[in-house]
């Protein structure tokens, strides 16, 4: 499946199901800038 069809899947589910697609991908997003974050930081305390 390309993204294109996985977007249209998931845009074909109920409302309540896309809200927790949205909100499962949001908070895959946020793990990702809080590994930046500290990644970041971590750079940050060798200057």
């Amino acid at each position: 499946m390309n993204t294109e069809q996985l977007i249209s899947e998931a845009c074909s589910l109920p409302a309540a199901q896309r809200a927790q697609v949205v909100e499962h991908l949001l908070q895959s997003l946020t793990a990702s800038h809080a590994e930046i974050d500290r990644d970041w930081l971590s750079e940050k305390s060798w200057a």
